[in-house]
């Protein structure tokens, strides 16, 4: 379950959510790859906000870090297509 905060009481939220351990705020993941002096680096973001609305969802959370360079090249041409794709869209956005 997602919902956004808009400036609401716990109370709104535990009326809104009855039932619900955990209200899930934002989850995102985001790439970013890049190819410098024909070295290949693939940066992964990941964010996931929540708000916790009983014990047992406090219960429930956890945090991770997770870390890997191996990361798999299956084609240089699709590396290559999303990183002049990337710098195309900024230099329109710079204009």
């Amino acid at each position: 379950m997602s919902c956004r905060i808009e400036g609401q009481s716990l109370n709104d939220y535990l009326k809104k959510y009855e039932g619900f351990n955990e209200v899930i705020l934002e989850e995102s993941q985001k790439y970013k790859i890049e190819l410098d002096k024909g070295k290949l680096s693939v940066n992964v973001d990941f964010k996931y906000e929540s708000l916790v609305l009983t014990d047992q969802g406090a219960k429930n959370t956890s945090e991770a870090f997770y870390y890997s360079e191996l990361v798999p090249l299956h084609s240089l041409k699709r590396i290559l297509w999303l990183i002049e794709r990337e710098n195309t869209r900024k230099s329109l956005l710079h204009r």
